[in-house]
């Protein structure tokens, strides 16, 4: 969300969840997140979700967090915010 405090969401046309989607192709993430938006008002409000298989282990449950926290944080340094 874009402030915490009054909890507004970012402006459908940043697309922050299709951002960091992209991002998280990029060389070096090589990760699937999927974007998915419309979380407080059927329009506004972005969402990512991870989907891994149910066989997942506890290193891959590590492997994900890392490459997830790393993508939406260099996504976010990239905003300028």
């Amino acid at each position: 969300m874009k402030d915490k405090q009054t909890k507004e969401a970012f402006d459908p046309s940043v697309g922050v969840a299709w951002g960091i989607h992209k991002k998280g192709l990029e060389p070096g993430y090589d990760i699937s997140i999927l974007p998915a938006t419309g979380s407080v008002d059927g329009i506004r409000g972005d969402f990512i979700l991870i989907a891994p298989a149910y066989n997942i282990t506890k290193t891959d449950v590590d492997t994900i967090v890392d490459k997830v926290q790393r993508v939406i944080e260099d996504y976010f340094a990239s905003m300028n915010l």
